[in-house]
């Protein structure tokens, strides 16, 4: 299990409230890479490959454990229905295909019976897989490392002093640096750095 970029930043959450959104919410997660090669975040089937008015060019992936992967808005596919794909894989192309306001894609997982309505959380769907393989122990060093959703907090941070590294540098797990930027969007640091 892994991110669709290596470098990314997010753009719209899920569940993000808003008119814009046919349910009154936003089904997936939005995200902007800084390359644009879209990557398979686990292995799994292409059901669906298609255009759709609302979400553009898109891929629909069958997982081993029956969800299903949407990559919307794409520019191009470089995947047909039925084909196997590994994690990881380039499977399209970032766009701006369909109803957007700007190129990025749109990711949606999906239950059964695999509507709409039927959606979870894709962050929390890579993260919880991630964990049952062992792979949550993934550490940032260097600012050069850091997710580009969080460089700006982590950089503020660090100059406020904050955060100071250690013989390994930062030491940072994803954890702890998604919770860095939540507070720091809270306002937290902000107050602290007024009262001290």
């Amino acid at each position: 299990m892994r991110y669709p970029y290596n470098n990314y930043k997010i753009t719209a959450e899920y569940k993000q409230i808003g008119d814009i959104w046919g349910l009154g919410y936003h089904t997936g997660t939005d995200f902007v890479g800084r390359e644009k090669e879209v990557k398979a975040i686990t292995d799994g089937v292409v059901r669906v490959v298609t255009y759709d008015e609302k979400y553009g060019n898109y891929i629909s992936i069958g997982t081993n454990d029956e969800k299903r992967i949407l990559y919307c808005h794409l520019s191009s596919t470089n995947v047909v229905v039925g084909q196997e794909i590994t994690e990881g894989m380039i499977i399209g192309i970032e766009g701006d295909t369909g109803n957007v306001t700007g190129r990025h894609l749109h990711l949606e997982v999906r239950e059964a019976p695999y509507t709409s309505a039927d959606t979870i959380d894709p962050i929390e769907y890579i993260q919880a897989e991630m964990y049952e393989l062992g792979c949550t122990q993934i550490r940032y060093n260097t600012l050069e490392e850091v997710p580009a959703w969080a460089k700006e907090t982590i950089q503020k941070l660090i100059e406020k002093e904050f955060l100071r590294g250690d013989l390994t540098g930062l030491n940072l797990s994803e954890d702890m640096i998604r919770m860095f930027v939540i507070n720091d969007r809270a306002g937290i640091y902000d107050l602290q750095m007024q009262n001290a």
